[in-house]
């Protein structure tokens, strides 16, 4: 067993209606574009007074669409 010390960083303020919402997505047919989605895509665009938002699976999607949006790179 290591003694090492375990430094929290990070606790997440997650309950029963966001572990709701995640079965809720998994159980649906369609996960990756489906509507947990678009319902994020839509609230969030709302909350940042745009016209669009496009949810992406990692920061390095994003980095990506962001340098070809930029027309920086090949």
């Amino acid at each position: 067993m290591s003694d090492r010390v375990s430094i929290e960083f990070y606790r997440h303020n997650l309950g029963d209606e966001e572990k709701a919402a995640v079965v809720a997505a998994i159980d649906r047919t369609i996960l990756t574009t489906g509507q947990a989605v678009a319902e994020a895509e839509r609230t969030l665009a709302d909350y940042l007074d745009v016209p669009d938002v496009v949810c992406l699976d990692s920061c390095t999607a994003a980095l990506h669409l962001l340098l070809l949006a930029a027309d920086i790179g090949a």
